[in-house]
């Protein structure tokens, strides 16, 4: 198949590029270069793809919440720019990675952006019969994440610094190792249009994560909570996860040294 992949230089699409081999990939991402912003429908690259995987987005809740005008523009323009780019050019394959984020849509800019991302797929499949593929990631983690929970732990910990949690710890996560979220990347390309949940259907709390990163290094930290934090949603795990048998926690936290 021939794919376009924006977001090409993030954290999930380097872990997906080699899983991709056998196809030929068009790699978009404006790090690289002002020209690859899919936000500019001059930047769009000619040429006759089977399928899109969409990345491209900016990701981070709290920078959201203190800049709400360049999350909105950017992840929802550059999705329907993209669809509409698949609509003129016939490409009946769309896959948009979405977050488990919108269960809550209102309570940042960026959980807003991605939900309003997926109303786009579902009008362009209503009015158009683009075959969106929507995949909603929970708790992504992997040693190449400079965001989430288990990264903050990690710095902290080699920094020697307390532990900080948000609100009392009992909130649940599900966390999702990246590799296992490039199987379900690959596997929505050659599915059917729908919307999926990647995830691992298995909830953990972030004092579980905690006590158990203190079991596998032998050592107790400092824990210093944070009450008054906004925690977000206070459960969420996958109820139908999309893919199967994936990398046990505590299996993928050992990439970390823990």
């Amino acid at each position: 198949m021939n794919l376009l992949l924006t977001g090409s230089s993030g954290f999930i699409a380097s872990h997906l590029k080699p899983q991709l081999k056998e196809h030929a990939i068009t790699c978009m991402d404006k790090k690289e270069s002002s020209k690859q912003d899919v936000t500019n429908t001059q930047n769009l690259p000619n040429g006759k793809f089977d399928a899109i995987i969409h990345l491209a987005a900016y990701v981070d809740v709290p920078e959201s919440l203190l800049n709400p005008q360049k999350y909105c523009y950017n992840n929802v323009v550059s999705t329907l720019n993209l669809l509409e780019y698949a609509r003129l050019n016939d490409i009946n394959n769309f896959v948009f990675v979405s977050s488990a984020a919108v269960q809550e849509c209102y309570s940042n800019p960026y959980a807003w952006s991605k939900a309003t991302g997926e109303s786009l797929c579902f009008m362009y499949n209503h009015l158009y019969g683009i075959q969106t593929k929507i995949l909603r990631l929970f708790n992504v983690y992997g040693v190449d994440n400079t965001k989430g929970v288990i990264y903050k732990l990690q710095q902290q910990i080699l920094q020697n610094q307390p532990l900080t949690v948000d609100g009392d710890g009992s909130q649940t996560r599900d966390f999702i190792h990246v590799s296992d979220v490039c199987r379900a990347i690959n596997k929505a390309v050659k599915d059917e249009m729908g919307l999926y949940e990647v995830g691992t259907g298995k909830e953990t709390s972030i004092n579980m994560l905690i006590e158990n990163i203190q079991k596998q290094t032998r050592r107790k930290y400092s824990i210093v909570y944070n009450p008054q934090a906004n925690i977000g949603i206070q459960h969420s795990t996958a109820k139908n996860p999309y893919i199967q048998n994936c990398i046990p926690l505590w299996e993928g936290l050992k990439e970390f040294g823990f």
